[in-house]
């Protein structure tokens, strides 16, 4: 390999006087600096071409067994599936984003780009049902996705890949895919404070900073340079994933109890003695006293606004509901209370004529949406329907 075809430059400085040291010295700089380019670019080739497909094999190994202990653990199956699929479609990033795996698995080509582009989708969905977090309206949901699958049927059978069609398909699908991951991080934050177990809130932080920080990168440089990803940028990729993964996995396992149990929602005269300690018996005492006051019915009520109306510290107050009373968020405590009066105010004869909005915002609900979807998830009907059967009979 000459060096000229590495540095153009070098064929420059043979044109001047051959008995000039000033030339000579320039020469050998120039010869200096070429070796040293060739070296960098023959270290990158065999970075690219047997270190990084190893250690991007050794991922994908490490995330295939914690995809089959999770398939075959304890515990939601909705949480343990989420959890796997988001291994699933990283695995799958890891091995079509690599040209040599990808010829590798030329017969799967088609699963591991689809299963890539999962990966913000499946985070979103792994932040949902982790976290407990209210899903929205079906119809957003299949739109977003219906989106999502157009796009990658576009990247991935328009011709030529430089067209118009293919280049539009790439920007919408990594600007939806960035949008979803930066909603479920912004999710993930604002849900931290209706969160009443301590492990899954500080495990909020991790989610946030780890995951979203790093796929919000990676959509951000494919953006900027396409298919110009160096090779030592892709390779600090991988290590990242791959630190990123047993980061993640230590605690997810650690905390299996709290992020993986059922959501056991106990009704109010139902409590798990967990926390029996004096003040823990007191502090659910005036709990009992103020929930029987119907404070629950003031709007925007937060567990910060209700512990302060008792007089004792939020952390309390917070352990308290979770642990005594077997809540797992403070929305659900307050649900408790809230849908059995809806169900006695829709089934009451005297109040048919009232607005179901009216009902609603009655009970503290700030609007519709969420009084329909926590009623409908308690009852398996909507408001207007429960109400229809129950007067009828």
């Amino acid at each position: 390999m000459s060096l000229s075809k590495h540095c153009p430059s070098h064929e420059a400085v043979w044109c001047g006087p051959r008995n000039s040291s000033k030339q000579t010295s320039l020469r050998n700089r120039h010869s200096a600096q070429c070796l040293k380019r060739q070296r960098t670019e023959d270290l990158n080739a065999i970075v690219e071409s047997s270190l990084e497909p190893i250690l991007r094999s050794a991922v994908v190994g490490q995330q295939g067994l914690l995809i089959a202990l999770l398939l075959f653990g304890h515990g939601r199956a909705s949480a343990r599936l989420s959890a796997a699929g988001l291994l699933f479609g990283v695995a799958c990033y890891l091995l079509y984003s690599s040209t040599l795996l990808r010829a590798e698995f030329s017969s799967q080509e088609l699963v591991l780009s689809l299963g890539a582009v999962t990966v913000p989708y499946a985070l979103w969905c792994f932040a949902q049902v982790v976290f407990e977090m209210e899903w929205p309206s079906p119809v957003r949901v299949f739109a977003v996705a219906l989106t999502a699958l157009l796009c990658w049927v576009a990247l991935e059978w328009t011709e030529p890949r430089s067209g118009t069609w293919h280049s539009a398909a790439f920007l919408v699908s990594h600007l939806l895919a960035l949008l979803v991951v930066v909603h479920a991080l912004l999710r993930v934050l604002m849900g931290r404070r209706d969160d009443l177990i301590d492990s899954r809130r500080q495990y909020r932080h991790v989610f946030v900073l780890l995951v979203s920080a790093q796929i919000v990168a990676v959509l951000i440089v494919e953006l900027v340079l396409r298919a110009d990803v160096p090779a030592w940028l892709q390779t600090t990729n991988v290590l990242v994933i791959a630190f990123m993964t047993l980061g993640l996995a230590l605690p997810l396992f650690s905390l299996n109890r709290d992020l993986f149990a059922h959501p056991v929602q106990n009704p109010p005269d139902i409590a798990d003695e967990v926390d029996a300690s004096p003040v823990g018996g007191i502090i659910e005492d005036a709990l009992l006293q103020a929930m029987a006051d119907q404070v629950w019915r003031e709007p925007g009520l937060t567990i910060a606004a209700l512990a302060e109306q008792l007089g004792y510290p939020e952390h309390q107050v917070r352990r308290v509901i979770n642990q005594r009373m077997g809540y797992r968020n403070f929305t659900a405590f307050l649900n408790a209370y809230r849908i059995p009066a809806a169900k006695t105010a829709l089934a009451d004869p005297a109040q048919v004529r009232v607005p179901i909005l009216t009902i609603a915002m009655d009970l503290g609900y700030a609007s519709i949406g969420p009084f329909n979807r926590a009623f409908k998830a308690d009852t398996g009907q909507t408001p207007s329907a429960f109400r229809r059967s129950a007067l009828s009979n």
